[in-house]
């Protein structure tokens, strides 16, 4: 984690370094946008640390906030901004576990 690198919480648990991530959004969050659960500025985009929601087209959230908010919804883990659920299947792909109970 402090190398940066994306694990996958599904499937064959694959891990990947952050220059061999297949992530790359289309859209970059400028420094000052806001993040959809803390409200703070997203800041400098960075590929790892920056989860768009899929759902959403201009929902920014920061990782850890994520990660913070699937740890405590578990099976109700939805969208923050639109409650839509198909948001918890794409958002395993970004290395996010989310607990089934």
């Amino acid at each position: 984690m402090q190398n940066e690198c994306l694990s996958h919480y599904v499937e064959t648990f694959q891990s990947w370094c952050d220059k061999h991530v297949a992530l790359v959004d289309k859209v970059k969050h400028s420094e000052t946008e806001a993040c959809g659960i803390c409200y703070d500025d997203m800041g400098p985009y960075r590929k790892l640390e920056s989860i768009r929601a899929p759902c959403c087209q201009n929902g920014w959230f920061h990782r850890s906030y994520v990660a913070q908010f699937a740890q405590s919804a578990r099976y109700f883990f939805n969208c923050p901004l639109c409650n839509k659920d198909d948001f918890s299947l794409q958002i395993h792909q970004r290395g996010i576990y989310i607990p089934e109970n």
